[in-house]
């Protein structure tokens, strides 16, 4: 678990390799990412100390990676992924959220890690869209509530998530916390399996014509080529 959760903010971190004009921070992304780690501790170290978040974060990703000359320590990452969430952060957000879902400061605290996935993803971070999704449709530590879940996995499949779009077709056609309608089922769907998910076209294929015509197949699948993903913009 911890080691999937280290790899996963790792990951995070790498991605803001590209974000410009961060200075130190910029710098420290750079050598993170060559692998000069004691470098980039330097560098995001001086840019936290002037406040910045995304050297905050990252500062918290070598912590709980254990490099630069750092201890692997969670509860001090955690530490870090504070103080860059409290700046709004959404990676940080998401970060905790990760953190107090797997228990990686102790025992597992599903509300508090609810709390860090809703502000991240209204900053924008898919990936928390996802996690609360799961959490809520599951009734992973808390109530089930589908509606809830709906919400969530919704907003990803807008923004071009394929397994999104595969679960709110699947919901629909089931009528999980949405309308059971087979013709969003089948749109849903569609648009998964055009992005990758072979999964999705088996669930197609188990429609029967009688529930939806070919002439209503062919418009739904124009409709999905027609599709525009709503990214939002990431704090």
């Amino acid at each position: 678990m911890r080691a999937r959760l280290v790899g996963a903010l790792l990951a995070g971190a790498l991605a803001l390799g590209a974000t410009p004009g961060l200075g130190d921070t910029a710098r420290g992304l750079k050598a993170f990412k060559g692998g000069f780690h004691e470098v980039a501790r330097k560098e995001f170290e001086t840019s936290a100390a002037e406040g910045d978040k995304v050297a905050m974060y990252s500062l918290g990703v070598m912590q709980a990676q254990g490099v630069g000359g750092f201890e692997r320590d969670m509860a001090k990452a955690a530490e870090w992924f504070t103080k860059s969430a409290d700046l709004g952060f959404a990676e940080a957000q998401h970060a905790l959220g990760r953190v107090y879902h797997g228990g990686g400061v102790g025992t597992r605290d599903v509300p508090k890690a609810v709390g860090w996935f809703e502000k991240a993803a209204a900053n924008g971070n898919l990936e928390s869209e996802l996690a609360l999704a799961s959490i809520f449709y599951r009734g992973d530590g808390v109530e089930k509530d589908f509606e809830r879940s709906a919400k969530h996995i919704r907003r990803a499949a807008e923004a071009g998530i394929s397994t999104a779009q595969m679960h709110l077709g699947y919901i629909h056609r089931q009528g999980h916390g949405v309308e059971k309608a087979v013709d969003e089922a089948y749109y849903w769907l569609f648009l998964a399996m055009q992005n990758g998910l072979s999964e999705a076209a088996s669930v197609i294929s188990a429609i029967p014509e009688a529930e939806l015509s070919t002439a209503r197949r062919l418009e739904l699948e124009g409709k999905a080529n027609d599709f525009e993903p709503k990214v939002p913009a990431q704090k």
